[in-house]
């Protein structure tokens, strides 16, 4: 585990040569996604670099409730774009952006978000697929900083894993996509998490099960492990891997959740 000075003398070289950062917040819960850490360390040592929010993912989200959020974080005094780099929506009003905002040669664009948020697909919308870098939904899974030319006047710089993430605990870090599902120590805590979260019906209609109306958890676990062949010897359902199927379903937004600004 790297200690908190690593990270901050690895993050403190990078953005003595950064002049802008983008931020990639995941739509579904852009506050849990919202790196405070990153943001009061940057303010610290270079307050001259402004921060950009980058709501991605947005095309999962119903638009009155990413109007919403973009309200929310403007009344704080944050420029925020919402896009999908995915789908390539948004990507061009950024891209008029930060040309416009650059104005001189070998501008730096440093780009960070939590794992699993989409800056490599960011990256990727943004570059046109001419520089790929790796997508997976597994959290952690590009390591290397990279920088990218974007045009001739800008690059991007990426830093896979150098950030630090500001919750600690495993069933908060899971539920924001920011742990790898076979390092959980606990999957069904996180599933309880889950559950509280969206209504059950989601479970039926991903997993195609039927529930009843007393059916607990422990039920939808058991039908769902029945239903997918997640058994250990002797047909008793294996409760952990039915709930690391549950956690990387999660992660992929096919069991749908949104969060809504405070008030």
């Amino acid at each position: 585990m790297r200690t908190e000075k690593h990270w901050k003398d690895i993050f403190n070289t990078v953005i003595q040569e950064t002049d802008i950062i983008l931020e990639v917040l995941d739509a579904r819960n852009p506050l849990g996604t919202h790196n405070n850490t990153i943001e009061e360390f940057v303010k610290s040592h270079r307050p001259e670099i402004n921060i950009y929010l980058i709501l991605n993912k947005s095309d999962i989200i119903p638009k009155p409730v990413i109007q919403d959020w973009k309200r929310y974080f403007q009344s704080k005094g944050y420029k925020i774009f919402a896009v999908s780099a995915r789908y390539n929506r948004g990507i061009l009003e950024l891209e008029k952006f930060l040309r416009k905002t650059v104005i001189r040669s070998n501008t730096n664009i440093l780009i960070v978000g939590y794992p699993n948020t989409g800056k490599s697909s960011l990256i990727e919308a943004l570059t046109r697929g001419t520089k790929k870098a790796g997508v997976s939904n597994k959290a952690g899974f590009t390591r290397v900083i990279q920088k990218i030319k974007l045009t001739n006047k800008m690059y991007l710089i990426d830093t896979p894993g150098v950030i630090p993430i500001d919750e600690t605990n495993e069933k908060e870090m899971a539920i924001k996509s920011c742990m790898v599902v076979d390092k959980l120590e606990d999957p069904l805590a996180v599933v309880e998490a889950i559950y509280t979260l969206i209504k059950r019906e989601q479970f039926e209609q991903t997993y195609k099960i039927q529930l009843e109306p007393e059916d607990e958890l422990s039920e939808i676990i058991e039908k769902i492990g029945k239903r997918y062949g997640r058994l250990k010897a002797g047909g008793v359902v294996n409760e952990d891997e039915v709930c690391k199927l549950i956690i990387r379903d999660w992660q992929k937004n096919k069991l749908h959740y949104y969060t809504l600004p405070p008030k």
